[in-house]
Formats: C-alpha cells, structure tokens, sequence
C-alpha cells in the first residue's frame, strides 16, 4: 500500500489569498510531501469554477518538477474529452521527460455539468469522445507513425516527436464512477481510480466495484494484480477526538 496526497485546489474568492499565492502554497505542499515520502502529489483538473483553479495540471507539476526529487506527480484526473487527443499525449509526454520519469497520470471523462457546457460538449459524447482520445495517446505513446478514424478523431500516418520517460507508458488509471464500469475496465488490462464517497455508501459497496474490476482484468490474462487508486478525505488534527470534532458533520465510509 501506498499513501499519496490529492488536491482539488479549490479558491474562495472571498478570502484574502489571491489565485497566486494559491499555486505557491501548493507548490510548497507538493515539495514538503515529497519530503516527507509520499508516493505522489495528485491534482484535479477543473474549468470555469473556482472549484477547482489548475485549469493545466502539467504547467503546475512542471513547475514542481523542479522543486522535488522522488515523489510522483500526478493528475487526478486528466478530462480527456476536453482535449485534443495528439496534443494531450505530447504534453503529457513531455511532463514525464521534466520530471524524470515521475508521472502518474490518472485520465477520466468527467462529470461537471458546468464544465461540459463551456466546452459546448454534451454529456453524452463524453464516452465515446473518452475512449477515442486513450486509444490515440497509447498508440502516439508507442512512437511510430499511426493512422485513427473514429467518430470525432481523425489521425492519418503521424509520430508525436517527444515520448514518454517511462516505458511502455507513465503508470495509469481510468477513473469510475459506476460500478458497471469497473468490469470493462478491468477487460481492457486497466486500473481504476475510486472515489468512494461518490460511489459507495459501505465498504462492502466499494469491495463490489473492486471485485468487478478484478474479474474483468483477470479474464485477460493478467499475471499481476490491478493497481487500484482509492481517494479518501482525511482531517488531521492534534488528536482522533480534536480532529472528530473540528471536522464536525463530515461522516467516515460505515463499516
């Protein structure tokens, strides 16, 4: 098991702190993690809400790049359908070249109705749009010339020019948020990223999507287990009862 930090970088226009000084201070928690020894630092990626303010992961982990030595950097998730699928694996290629071979890179279809209409998308193109853009980046990653006709991408005998440190790829995960997901995922050889609070009500809720996930990668073969990424809030404080208290009505995952 591994422990790793996720940041919204959500922004209170209200409050004092500037979208500046924002970015310094998560650049601050990303350094100080990877002191600490964390796995990897995850950011979302989010538009048109103060929500989520890092709009670009990768500019905002380039930068970390520079300021850590071991820790992963990462993205929770990359919303693929708002992408050019060509440009997404170059930048994301390229991130993995500055950061050494630190990528982790977590890529899903989003959810936000509010972001799906400033991209003037709908919510029902999001599958497709999704699975045509990570076919495109895994064959682009392969660093040969390549041809793709889908319904809304269209590539014709082109090579990305910067690929991946990593190889065959940086590690990945599809994110979920249906149970009925998790088994086609798992056919497909792919991990999942879980975010239970919008997906489960108990933990035996969560072990039934995880179980889904590993008959689905098992019937491909597979000799490994799955690596399985699981987002949980956490609220620290001086102790169990300080931290119960100050985090007032926010409730655990029941047993």
């Amino acid at each position: 098991m591994r422990f790793s930090i996720f940041s919204v970088a959500d922004h209170y226009p209200e409050e004092p702190r500037t979208i500046r000084e924002l970015y310094a201070q998560i650049l601050d928690e990303i350094e100080l993690a990877d002191e600490l020894g964390f796995s990897a630092f995850f950011l979302a990626e989010h538009h048109f809400h103060e929500y989520g303010l890092v709009p670009s992961p990768p500019t905002l982990l380039g930068a970390a790049a520079e300021r850590t030595k071991q820790i992963g950097l990462g993205v929770a998730v990359a919303v693929l359908p708002f992408h050019q699928p060509l440009a997404a694996a170059e930048e994301y290629a390229m991130l993995d070249q500055m950061t050494g071979g630190r990528l982790v890179l977590g890529v899903g279809s989003g959810y936000l109705k509010h972001e799906f209409e400033g991209f003037y998308l709908a919510p029902w193109e999001k599958r497709a749009r999704f699975d045509e853009a990570l076919k495109i980046m895994m064959q682009a990653w392969e660093g040969k010339p390549f041809s793709y006709h889908g319904l809304y991408h269209h590539v014709e005998h082109t090579r990305i020019a910067v690929l991946p440190l990593q190889k065959p790829h940086p590690p990945l995960w599809i994110a979920i948020l249906r149970q009925e997901a998790a088994y086609h995922v798992g056919k497909q050889g792919q991990n999942i990223m879980l975010i239970p609070y919008a997906t489960s009500e108990t933990k035996d809720d969560l072990k039934s999507v995880i179980d889904e996930h590993y008959r689905g990668y098992t019937e491909t073969a597979n000799a490994e287990r799955p690596d399985i990424a699981v987002a949980l809030h956490t609220y620290v404080s001086e102790s169990p009862g300080a931290a119960r208290a100050e985090a007032g009505s926010t409730q655990p995952l029941r047993a």
